[in-house]
């Protein structure tokens, strides 16, 4: 495996479990949308203007659905890897 690839792997695993830490604080919803996001794009930022939805802060709800997609794209770009080498 690349150690560009190992990288980015390591960082979308801190940034998921950052996410499962901090996720039933409501306070924090904006916190746990970021490192999702990160999780599947290793290039990107939050967008400052409204963030990632038109509403503003995402809801707790929102915030779970957010970490569970970064999860589960996570959990399948793993394993592919894995299953490659």
């Amino acid at each position: 495996m690349k150690a560009s690839t190992q990288q980015w792997l390591d960082f979308a695993k801190a940034d998921l479990l950052n996410c499962k830490l901090i996720l039933e604080d409501d306070f924090l919803t904006t916190i746990v949308a970021f490192h999702s996001q990160q999780t599947v794009y290793t290039s990107s930022r939050y967008p400052s203007d409204i963030g990632m939805i038109e509403t503003g802060k995402p809801t707790p709800l929102e915030a779970k659905a957010f970490y569970e997609s970064a999860k589960d794209i996570y959990e399948a770009i793993t394993k592919l890897i894995e299953h490659s080498l």
